[in-house]
């Protein structure tokens, strides 16, 4: 086992399960070794990069997390919006001043990948009572997704589609919070990896509607295949606009994940800069 120079968080792995790790190919370009714990159902993530840049992804998958779960409170739909949280973390090998490594311990996001998602022409998906094909169930759900990063001001900051996962139907999905595991089922919903980027601007920010702009173009050029297909993006956002109206929550979840980070980790980071990305240390 790794002695690292820092070290937080809980200690979710089982070192007497999953003996031999599976690589896993998330990106053709990836800068990072990502390493699945079948039956644990984690990642470890493996990079060269600075411990504030770790510790900046860490609290991210926090407020990612919990964005994703207010939303779903707020929206009650036919479907679970879901970002996988960062449990623990290392960096730098022990001994080893010069040592840039970094891992983090993430649950696993499952389902396919946008990228991987086949076009079909068979309606075995649903959409409330309609029954549709898969490029509508998608374009729902990023129409529901994008509406929610604008309004909110967010950037993902690298809006690839193998970022954002076609999630299974009946797949429990795990959260973490007080010390237990939690579980909410998939429902054919949405999952989002990789938020290292994620920046917290205003909703009229240009970056934000570039980032969105992006994502909505690669979306369509894979999925707006059919003619009502732009119809299922606008429904999406639509059904976000009529449920939450004016309401905005990006600043009382930021506080959320300052009090899970906190827990989870340390109290040792005065400040996160999700403006900025930037970590202030005590």
């Amino acid at each position: 086992m790794t002695n690292y120079r820092h070290e937080a968080g809980i200690e979710t792995i089982d070192q007497k399960l999953d003996p031999l790790k599976l690589a896993l190919n998330y990106e053709s370009a990836k800068s990072s070794i990502v390493e699945l714990l079948p039956s644990q159902g984690l990642i470890i993530k493996t990079k060269e990069r600075t411990l504030s840049s770790t510790i900046y992804e860490a609290f991210s998958t926090i407020f990612f997390s919990e964005l994703l779960k207010e939303y779903n409170r707020l929206l009650q739909g036919d479907f679970t919006l879901y970002s996988p949280q960062s449990t623990h973390f290392g960096y730098g090998n022990k001994g080893d001043n010069k040592s840039r490594t970094s891992v983090l311990t993430q649950f696993f996001c499952p389902g396919n990948a946008l990228n991987k998602v086949d076009r079909s022409r068979r309606k075995d998906y649903q959409i409330k009572d309609d029954e549709v094909r898969v490029e509508n169930r998608t374009m729902y759900l990023t129409g529901i997704m994008s509406e929610i990063l604008k309004r909110e001001g967010i950037i993902h900051g690298d809006p690839q589609l193998r970022h954002f996962f076609l999630l299974p139907n009946e797949v429990l999905l795990t959260y973490h919070k007080e010390g237990q595991c939690g579980h909410v089922p998939s429902k054919n919903g949405l999952g989002v990896i990789d938020v290292e980027g994620t920046r917290v601007l205003d909703s009229e920010a240009e970056d934000v509607k570039r980032d969105q702009d992006l994502f909505k173009t690669r979306v369509f050029r894979k999925f707006d295949v059919v003619p009502e297909s732009s119809r299922y993006f606008e429904l999406g956002t639509n059904f976000v606009n009529q449920e939450c109206g004016d309401l905005r929550v990006a600043g009382h979840v930021y506080q959320l994940a300052r009090n899970l980070f906190s827990k989870r980790f340390s109290n040792c980071v005065e400040e996160v800069d999700m403006k900025n990305k930037k970590i202030k240390f005590k």
